[in-house]
């Protein structure tokens, strides 16, 4: 019973994670993906979510018919970690664009979290250092 249980909780966080890992944040896997194949990635989205709603969400509720209590449980869990991680997120955003003094506001926090990571600033090598000729 504690190998089943110990498989079923790997197989359900794996399948979890690459819903969450697909999503398309420039911080997940699923912006370098999506920013590739945009088909590639909404099958791919689309098969790993529709694999969550049936494992965790339908299946239970086929199960337990006559308790709605377990998807409102789901629901509002699924909520307070979206919630949480938002929060989470934000407040390192927020030392960012203090250290950077970064424009503040609703449109410039949102254009950031949808807009690709800036590209680095190539800056160029100094050069060698000149030897001193030697004096003849």
């Amino acid at each position: 019973m504690i190998v089943d249980d110990f498989l079923g909780l790997m197989f359900v966080g794996g399948l979890v994670g690459t819903v969450i890992g697909l999503v398309p944040l420039e911080f997940l896997p699923g912006w370098a993906l999506r920013q590739w194949h945009r088909g590639v990635w909404a099958a791919l989205f689309a098969l790993a979510s529709s694999g969550v709603v049936d494992l965790l969400l339908l299946n239970h509720h086929r199960q337990h018919a006559s308790s709605r209590s377990s998807i409102v449980t789901t629901v509002v869990l699924f909520v307070l970690f979206a919630g949480g991680s938002v929060v989470f997120r934000e407040h390192f955003i927020r030392m960012r664009r203090a250290a950077t003094d970064a424009p503040q506001g609703f449109l410039a926090k949102f254009r950031e979290l949808i807009s690709p990571a800036p590209p680095a600033i190539a800056t160029p090598a100094p050069a060698p250092p000149v030897a001193d000729a030697p004096a003849s």
